[in-house]
């Protein structure tokens, strides 16, 4: 028996809620990296320039990523309940929305792994430090756009990254 395609994207949801729990991480993400923080500072300031600027864009990418990521799968695991709720209500409106909002999230994770795979990659035996500079600078301006991204009144501090270029990762 083939399901329907309500019925699939049921079981897909039932599946995803076995395996996912929402993590409670971001409520205390502060408390949890200032220990770590206060580790890596003490450490990154017995470092010489220009190594220890490199190690502070590092370990501030590392923070803001993972920042993100845990802000990203909490986000999707209360848009994949709404999901839910709105395929047992038949509500076409929700489904509609929480669909829409479950690709962007994607989307957006999708483009911030990109850009790590990036920075990874132009880092590789790379001795050029003003390449080295770029390719950390771009990142942390990417990173910015996500974590950041609003416009404030008529000022724009970091341009939010767009959902189409976000969509560019998932192909």
């Amino acid at each position: 028996m083939n399901p329907t395609a309500k019925q699939a994207l049921e079981i897909l949801i039932d599946d995803y809620f076995k395996h996912i729990k929402p993590t409670l991480y971001l409520e205390d993400f502060k408390q949890q990296m200032s220990a770590t923080k206060k580790k890596y500072t003490d450490e990154i300031e017995k470092l010489k320039h220009p190594i220890r600027e490199i190690a502070e864009d590092l370990y501030t990418i590392a923070e803001q990523s993972l920042f993100l990521f845990n802000t990203l799968e909490y986000k999707i695991y209360y848009i994949v309940d709404g999901l839910k709720h709105a395929i047992y209500a038949k509500n076409p409106v929700s489904l509609a929305n929480n669909a829409r909002s479950l690709i962007e999230h994607i989307a957006t994770i999708s483009k911030i792994g990109l850009e790590l795979n990036k920075l990874e990659d132009s880092l590789k035996n790379q001795q050029n430090k003003k390449l080295i500079s770029d390719a950390l600078q771009r990142t942390k301006n990417i990173l910015n756009r996500a974590y950041y991204g609003s416009k404030s009144g008529s000022e724009i501090k970091f341009k939010p990254i767009h959902i189409n270029d976000s969509i560019k990762a998932l192909k």
